[in-house]
C-alpha cells in the first residue's frame, strides 16, 4: 500500500524522522540511537526505560498500517494536528480552556515560554530552572534561549550552545534536584526568595514534577505573581491527568510528553497554555518565533494562533503526527482503566524491584527513593568500598542494552534507563511505563521474575565489570 508515494517500510521509517540527531540510528549500535535503543523493533525486548526513546509495541504497529493513519498522512496536516489537540484535551478536566503547542521533544517546548515572556514585555528575562541535572540533557541551553542540537527537526544543522535570537536571550539560575548525599532539596523557599529579588524582571520558573529520578517539585509554590510565569515539566507524564487541569486552572504552562511513560517512539513534546495567554498574545509582535523555524511547523501552532504560524517557513512534521499517534492510542487505552488499579499495579511492581535491589551488595537505592515516583527506581552500583563512577557506570549501561540476553533473561535485549548523575554521583534507573502497566493491570498479574531476573543480571554484570 502506498502512501505519500512511499513504501510502508519507509512509512515506518518516518516515526525517526523530524526530531534531532537523538533519533538517527547507528549500524554500529545494532540499528539504534544513542540510547542503545531501535524504537521500531520490540520483538524480543525487555524495556524497563524512563528516557525520551519509548518503542513501538505491536498496538501501536498495527496502527502504523492501519487505514485511517493512512488517510490523516495524505490529508491536511493542520486538520491532523487539531484533531490530535482535541484528543490529549479530551483526557484532561481542566477548570478552564486551554490550547496546545506541539514540538518535536519536550527540551524544545523551553523556547515557548521564553517567546510569551518577550511578547507580553521588553523586561529583562529571569529563568530559574529546578532539577537541572534531572532534566533533559539540553533543557539548560533550551531555557537560556540557545540552540541544543546539531541537527533539527527539517533537517538543517545548528551551532550548537549559538543563541537563537536576541529577544530570547536571559538569564538562567539553576536550582540542583539533590545535595552532595544525594538527598532530595527543598526549592521552595530558594524560588521565593529569587522572585522577591527580582521585581524589574519577567521571571520564568521551570518547576519538575517527575523527573529522571522521579523527583516531585512542591507546586504549592505556584502563586499569581504578576511579573513570573510558572511552568511545570511533566515530560515524565508519570502522574495522573487531573494534576493537570489544577496546574492550568492556577495559569501554568504544563509540558509533556507521550514518549517517556506512554512509550511512543520519540520523540512527541506538547506544552499545554491556559487559553488567556492566546488572547493576551493576539496582538503582540511574535517575529522572533521565525528564528525556530527549522524546529517548529505551522501545524505545531493552534490554527488560531496566525500572529505565530506566519512567521513559521514549514507547515508539516509528519514523523511527529504519527508518534503522537502511537502516544494518544496508549493514553486512551490507559485511561479506559480505573485509576486506583493502575496506581496499585505500579506500587506492587515498585515493591518487588526496591526488595530485589536490597538482595545484591553491588546495589543500592539512592537517598529518598521513597519520595519520588513509584514507576521509576534509582540506584548506585558498587565496586569495593565505593561506587562506579561516569565511565564504570556507562560502561554498564552498554553491556545491558547492547548485549544478548535470550539465555539469561529469556529475552533477546534489554532497555534501562541512561545512566544521570548528582555531583560526581551517578545512578542508572529501571521503570515501569504504561504498556506493560496497562497489560498487568488487565490479566492481575502479581508476579514480576523477568524484572526480579533482570535485577539479579544487573548485579552480576556489575560484579563481572569490578572484578
Amino acid at each position: 500500500m502506498k502512501r505519500r508515494g512511499v513504501s510502508e517500510d519507509e512509512l515506518m521509517l518516518l516515526l525517526v524522522e523530524g526530531g534531532d540527531e537523538r533519533l538517527d540510528l547507528d549500524t554500529a549500535k545494532a540499528g539504534g540511537n544513542r540510547y542503545n535503543l531501535n524504537p521500531l523493533r520490540s520483538d524480543g525486548l525487555l524495556y524497563r526505560g524512563s528516557c525520551t526513546c519509548g518503542v513501538i509495541n505491536p498496538e501501536t504497529e498495527a496502527l502504523m498500517q492501519a487505514e485511517s493513519t493512512v488517510k490523516w498522512l495524505e490529508g491536511d496536516e493542520d486538520v491532523w494536528a487539531e484533531a490530535q489537540r482535541e484528543r490529549l484535551k479530551s483526557l484532561i478536566e481542566p477548570a478552564g480552556p486551554f490550547d496546545v503547542f506541539f514540538a518535536p521533544s519536550g527540551t524544545d517546548l523551553l523556547y515557548f515560554p521564553l517567546l510569551f515572556a518577550k511578547a507580553r514585555s521588553e523586561r529583562p528575562i529571569l529563568s530559574i530552572l529546578s532539577c537541572p541535572e534531572e532534566l533533559g540533557g539540553g533543557s539548560r541551553l533550551a531555557a537560556a534561549g540557545k540552540g541544543f542540537s546539531h541537527s533539527t527537526a527539517i533537517g538543517t544543522i545548528q551551532e550548537k550552545g549559538a543563541m537563537l535570537h536576541p529577544a530570547l536571550s536571559g538569564e538562567v539560575v539553576e536550582l540542583p534536584a539533590r545535595s552532595a548525599s544525594g538527598h532530595i532539596r527543598r526549592r521552595k523557599a530558594d524560588i521565593e526568595h529569587l522572585i522577591q529579588c527580582h521585581p524589574e524582571k519577567t521571571i520564568i520558573v521551570h518547576l519538575v514534577f517527575g523527573s529522571k529520578s522521579g523527583i516531585k517539585d512542591d507546586l504549592e509554590v505556584i502563586a499569581p505573581y504578576p511579573n513570573v510565569i510558572w511552568t511545570v515539566d511533566l515530560c515524565q507524564f508519570r502522574a495522573d491527568p487531573d494534576l493537570i487541569g489544577d496546574l492550568l486552572a492556577k495559569g501554568a504552562m504544563v509540558l509533556i510528553t507521550g514518549s517517556k511513560f506512554y512509550q511512543a517512539p520519540p520523540f512527541c513534546g506538547a506544552l499545554l497554555v491556559p487559553e488567556v495567554w492566546s488572547q493576551e498574545l493576539a496582538g503582540a509582535d511574535l517575529s522572533a518565533v521565525a528564528s525556530l523555524s527549522n524546529i517548529l511547523v505551522r501545524s505545531d501552532i493552534p490554527t488560531h494562533c496566525d500572529a505565530m504560524r506566519r512567521h513559521l517557513v514549514h507547515a508539516d512534521n509528519p514523523g511527529s503526527r504519527l508518534r503522537w499517534e502511537c502516544a494518544l492510542l496508549e493514553m486512551e487505552a490507559c485511561h479506559a482503566l480505573p485509576r486506583e488499579d493502575f496506581d496499585a499495579t505500579i506500587r506492587r511492581w515498585n515493591a518487588i524491584i526496591c526488595n530485589a535491589i536490597s538482595g545484591y551488595e553491588e546495589l543500592e537505592l539512592i537517598p529518598d527513593q521513597a519520595k519520588t515516583n513509584d514507576s521509576i527506581v534509582s540506584f548506585r552500583v558498587k565496586r569495593g568500598d565505593g561506587y562506579f563512577g561516569e565511565t564504570e557506570i556507562k560502561t554498564l549501561y552498554d553491556a545491558l542494552t547492547l548485549g544478548q540476553w535470550k539465555g539469561e533473561v529469556g529475552f533477546d535485549r534489554l532497555f534501562v534507563g541512561q545512566p544521570v548523575c548528582y555531583g560526581e554521583r551517578w545512578f542508572i534507573r529501571v521503570a515501569l511505563g504504561s504498556y506493560h502497566t496497562r497489560h498487568a493491570t488487565l490479566t492481575q498479574q502479581t508476579s514480576w521474575a523477568e524484572d526480579e531476573r533482570l535485577i539479579e543480571l544487573i548485579a552480576q554484570q556489575a560484579r563481572i565489570l569490578y572484578s
